[in-house]
């Protein structure tokens, strides 16, 4: 599809945009990682009392324990508003360029106006925060600050070393392969932020694009975002065509032998449902081809995706 090329630049900036930030996130977790080892180590593990190597099963060491939780709440107050800030940054940013967006498909009218403007007060509600950009109670962004995954898994292990009496360097190796992975597996915020942060650029994109495209009655649009080298079956047969959100409802039951576009499929069984579509809380316009779905949708109007349908079908 030949978009204009004032608006390719705009989606290619939307490309980079999302790109610098997921690196930005994943910088976080490597950091968050490596900060959570050495204060644990410094403020709880070196004050376990042991006896040839060996950590004791004693009322001290337990209370020690109980200091994880402040050695965490207190990394959380230091690094989480840097974190939060780069989510709301990131967000306005990304507002930003699909307002230019939709200004360049449909024009500076009121209409377009009003449609940004109607997204930016869905996606404030969505991610949790006021218009002051405080975070809301309960919230999505409050949520993040408050999760206690990391923090059980540690105290986890601390614990039963001290009840089993095991040796401490033995828990040191432990906690450090559980914090900061290993080359084989990630380590718990790596972990912890890939599943709930990794795609959030991505899908807060996709949202604030359907809610501007539903009140412009947008219903047309280019899966766009092109293929890499494990790009999905999926996403394979997709990428560069038009489609309709009415198309679009069908794809949480898409398998690979529906596809027209493409002939060879990495999924073995050509007739099952990826497990990456149709999971129950699966949404096909925010999620499209599942987790670390690098795809975008561009709306356009009925009389471009006509255009484009008819000139594939030649």
């Amino acid at each position: 599809m030949n978009l204009s090329e004032q608006l390719r630049k705009i989606l290619s900036k939307k490309e980079l945009l999302i790109d610098t930030y997921r690196s930005q996130l994943e910088e976080f977790a490597l950091g968050m990682q490596s900060s959570l080892f050495n204060e644990l180590l410094d403020k709880t593990l070196s004050n376990l009392q042991t006896e040839d190597g060996i950590i004791l099963n004693t009322p001290k060491n337990i209370q020690i324990i109980t200091r994880v939780d402040a050695v965490l709440n207190d990394m959380g107050k230091s690094k989480y508003p840097n974190l939060l800030n780069t989510l709301q940054t990131g967000f306005n940013k990304l507002n930003l360029i699909n307002d230019a967006y939709f200004v360049g498909m449909m024009g500076a009218t009121a209409m377009t106006k009003k449609a940004t403007d109607y997204a930016k007060l869905v996606m404030r509600a969505r991610i949790g925060v006021k218009e002051t950009g405080e975070m809301i109670k309960d919230g999505w962004m409050a949520s993040l600050i408050q999760d206690t995954t990391v923090l059980k898994g540690v105290k986890n292990i601390v614990f039963k070393a001290v009840i089993a009496q095991s040796k401490f360097s033995d828990t040191l190796k432990n906690l450090q392969q559980y914090i900061q992975g290993t080359s084989e597996a990630d380590g718990s915020y790596v972990k912890y932020m890939k599943n709930s942060l990794y795609d959030v650029f991505q899908q807060h994109d996709r949202a604030y694009s359907q809610s501007i495209a539903t009140t412009l009655e947008l219903k047309y649009f280019l899966y766009e975002g092109g293929l890499v080298k494990d790009s999905r079956d999926f996403c394979r047969e997709h990428n560069g065509h038009v489609y309709s959100t009415e198309d679009a409802k069908g794809w949480s039951k898409w398998v690979p032998a529906d596809s027209i576009h493409i002939s060879d499929f990495k999924q073995k069984d050509e007739y099952s449902i990826p497990s990456y579509l149709g999971y129950p809380d699966y949404n096909p316009l925010i999620d499209l081809g599942g987790y670390n779905c690098r795809h975008f949708l561009s709306y356009i109007s009925e009389g471009m995706a006509k255009k484009w349908k008819k000139e594939e079908s030649n």
